[in-house]
C-alpha cells in the first residue's frame, strides 16, 4: 500500500485501491489511470489521498529535496531537526510530520 496525498498525485498513476469518500461512496475504482478530470473531482469531493501502485513515498520525497539547493535543505534541515528535538522521531507519525514539514518549508524557500 503506498498511500499518496492529493498534490502528490499525477494524471497517468493507477489506483491500487478504491478512493471512496468519507462517506463511503466510492468515486473511482481500483485500476483506474487518474486523470487530470480525476484529480478535479477528487478535490471537489474533499479526497486528501488515494492508494497508488508502485509508489514509493519515500522516494518522492527524497526527489522534491533532490530538486533544491542542497544547501537550503541542511539549512533547513537543522532549522527543522531544532523544532523538533523534544519529539521522538523514530515514531512514525512524527517523523512523517517532520518530513512533510522539511518539504514544504523547502519547496517554500525555493520558489
Amino acid at each position: 500500500m503506498a498511500i499518496l496525498q492529493l498534490d502528490e498525485l499525477e494524471p497517468g498513476m493507477v489506483l491500487a485501491s478504491d478512493a471512496a469518500h468519507l462517506s463511503g461512496r466510492i468515486l473511482l475504482r481500483a485500476g483506474v489511470t487518474l486523470t487530470d478530470h480525476h484529480l478535479k473531482v477528487f478535490r471537489t469531493w474533499g479526497l486528501n489521498e488515494a492508494d497508488i501502485e508502485g509508489a514509493d513515498p519515500e522516494s518522492l520525497h527524497e526527489q522534491k529535496l533532490a530538486a533544491a539547493d542542497p544547501a537550503v535543505v541542511e539549512k533547513e534541515r537543522a532549522a527543522m531537526s531544532e523544532r523538533f528535538h523534544h519529539a521522538d522521531r523514530s515514531h512514525p507519525m512524527i517523523d512523517e510530520l517532520f518530513r512533510r514539514s522539511l518539504e514544504w518549508i523547502v519547496e517554500k524557500s525555493h520558489k
